[in-house]
């Protein structure tokens, strides 16, 4: 006669039996014509290449379809009568919106892509819409992702006070606001954020302003007039700073670390995201970033990963180029993730070491990526075995 037994076991059967279900036919939505055409074409080779490669004895019916903003709504309708049950996609955030705003999601969708939790809320509070949070996903391959997995890693470091530097961009502000966000959760100090121009002399100056080298010389020009007499000077960087987070293009980085070097601070560990790596070894343009840390796709980096081989993989594909390799490495573990996401939804510490990173879920349904670490040895990227 216990309460819980009419108010929760009745409902974790329902939830019992929703995660042990899997898929049996799969709509695949990508956008294959346009702008986002080779993008989308990756994706599609990676799923269906891990669909080939899948050894149960049920494995879903997959099928493709191209769509856009104007024809998502219907494109849907038409994979739910021919017999779908879950949905991967849409790739872009208009499409997705233009989907999630204008039809009744019934089915399991994992959206490859993020969309913003006020456009999320407003679709919520459509009652026409019945929208139920439960059943949708979101894998993307964000720039915000990835500094959020370079700021638990510098934190598993057992680094504390870090300062951020990154050029004045999109791409530059998207990386310290993530990392700031994810660097306060975790309860670490920022000590110094630092937007530089693409200028020449700016690089030398973010160095200055983040170690606080310019105060240094500010208090020696004032002993020099207190004293009336000149000396030796050399500035101090400042000591509270045991890290560094470094956002950034290549041609960037390979210009500021230099500068790190030059003012004696080169010595502090120093971590990027993916967007500081080419995809390409070039040691001769990248010894300049010797010495630093960064986070990318196992794939990219020629590490094995639970769901795919590199070698294998590059047997198959030896002309696709680092873009297109990490679209195909997204495909790859976005088909993995239709099995497996409702599972991990509702367990903490479950972890899966796929070809983008090692993923896990939120209860929020986002699907959280944690990159592989590597290190620039002369210019070449050097894999460490304790990323994880």
């Amino acid at each position: 006669a216990h309460p819980g037994n009419q108010y929760i076991v009745e409902q974790l059967f329902e939830i019992s039996e929703s995660l042990s279900r899997r898929a049996s036919h799969i709509a695949l939505l990508l956008p294959l014509d346009g702008r986002y055409k080779r993008a989308a074409e990756a994706i599609r080779n990676g799923f269906l290449s891990a669909w080939f490669a899948d050894q149960s004895v049920a494995k879903p019916t997959v099928k493709v379809f191209s769509v856009t903003a104007e024809n998502v709504a219907e494109v849907y309708q038409h994979a739910l009568a021919d017999g779908a049950d879950f949905i991967v996609g849409p790739l872009v955030k208009r499409t997705i919106e233009s989907l999630l705003s204008s039809t009744k999601v019934t089915v399991p969708a994992l959206l490859l892509n993020r969309i913003d939790d006020a456009s999320l809320a407003q679709i919520a509070a459509n009652p026409d819409l019945e929208f139920s949070a439960e059943r949708v996903y979101q894998f993307g391959l964000s720039p915000e992702d990835e500094a959020s997995s370079m700021a638990r890693y510098i934190w598993k470091q057992g680094h504390r006070r870090v300062a951020a530097l990154a050029p004045e961009s999109t791409l530059g502000e998207r990386l310290l606001n993530a990392f700031s966000n994810e660097w306060s959760t975790l309860g670490g100090t920022l000590n110094q954020l630092v937007e530089y121009s693409g200028d020449q002399t700016r690089y030398s100056s973010a160095v200055r302003k983040a170690f606080n080298l310019d105060y240094s010389s500010a208090r020696a020009k004032s002993l020099i007039q207190t004293i009336g007499r000149s000396v030796i000077h050399q500035p101090r960087p400042r000591k509270d700073i045991d890290a560094l987070f470094i956002g950034g293009l290549p041609l960037d980085n390979r210009q500021l670390i230099p500068q790190l070097r030059y003012y004696g601070v080169g010595n502090i560990p120093m971590y990027s995201s993916s967007h500081t790596y080419s995809g390409t070894a070039d040691p001769g343009s990248d010894v300049d970033l010797d010495g630093s840390s960064f986070g990318d796709m196992p794939l990219i980096l020629g590490v094995d990963s639970s769901n795919l081989s590199y070698r294998n993989f590059r047997n198959d594909w030896p002309k696709l180029g680092p873009q297109g390799t990490r679209m195909y490495a997204f495909g790859v573990d976005t088909y993995w993730m239709t099995g497996n996401a409702a599972k991990m939804r509702y367990q903490d510490d479950a972890q899966f070491r796929g070809a983008t990173g090692v993923l896990s879920v939120k209860r929020t349904g986002e699907i959280v990526r944690d990159l592989e670490v590597a290190k620039f040895v002369e210019g070449v990227p050097v894999v460490s075995r304790e990323s994880y």
